[in-house]
């Protein structure tokens, strides 16, 4: 999915505009959106997602499919699908996760993975009590 075009960020007209559209408030948490806050344009849905469903570029970085939101923790629970913590939580409902579920679908359902290589070692010696060395000592001793 990584051969789509780069991401066009919006004017800061565009950012105005989108501003006023969402009443000054983050879609995610409802939320007001301060001045000062960290802000970030997120795609909603992901743009890998529009972008592999036949969306055009042109459409998919217009006003239409962004929002702004709070940077953290509204922008990294919808990416991650989680609060930003551990990747420990369930990420199912996040971004990353549906996008990668997309990728595999598209290559037919099938999990692609290096084959692991093939490490020559030597082959491990065991101790024999019993084996050649004690028959040459008994054979020797008179």
């Amino acid at each position: 999915m990584s051969d789509h075009p780069p991401r066009k960020s919006l004017t800061k007209r565009e950012h105005i505009d989108l501003f006023i559209a969402q009443g000054g408030r983050c879609p995610i948490c409802k939320q007001k959106l301060e001045a000062g806050q960290p802000r970030v344009e997120e795609h909603t849905p992901a743009r890998a997602l529009l972008l592999a469903n036949g969306v055009l570029p042109e459409e998919v970085d217009g006003p239409k499919y962004r929002s702004i939101v709070h940077a953290t923790p509204c922008a990294a629970k919808k990416t991650r699908g989680c609060e930003g913590e551990s990747n420990k939580h369930s990420v199912a409902d996040g971004d990353q996760h549906k996008v990668a579920k997309a990728a595999r679908i598209a290559r037919g359902g099938k999990t692609v993975r290096k084959p692991m290589p093939k490490v020559q070692r030597p082959m491990p010696q065991r101790h024999d009590p019993w084996g050649i060395e004690f028959k040459k000592r008994r054979e020797t001793q008179p």
